[in-house]
């Protein structure tokens, strides 16, 4: 599945986790440095209670995404960090709807 064909709510076009097939693919509009490789690609998996645990020790929200994503995407918090603005904002968008 892509975040482009992921379903929405029509009345409020948030995502709805129930009819969400993993793993998600992500088109980054600033491609991020993995592993020391450029990638203009990603893919999400599905979260486990065990992502949901490990995120929710940290004490921000801000902390939480990086630390979700961190494990979700494969990358280490730093690349998430580097993410920019507006893939982060997508990619939190995905995780915001199963916390």
């Amino acid at each position: 599945m892509r975040y482009e064909d992921l379903p929405r709510d029509e009345k409020n076009g948030a995502v709805l986790p129930e009819q969400v097939e993993f793993p998600i693919g992500f088109r980054l509009l600033r491609p991020v440095s993995k592993d020391g490789v450029h990638c203009a690609e990603i893919e999400m998996r599905e979260p486990t209670v065990l992502d949901l645990e490990t995120a929710h020790r940290e004490k921000s929200d801000m902390g939480r995404t990086v630390a979700l994503l961190s494990n979700l995407l494969e990358l280490t918090p730093d690349e998430v960090r580097r993410l920019g603005t507006r893939d982060f904002s997508r990619l939190g968008e995905v995780v915001a709807a199963f916390l």
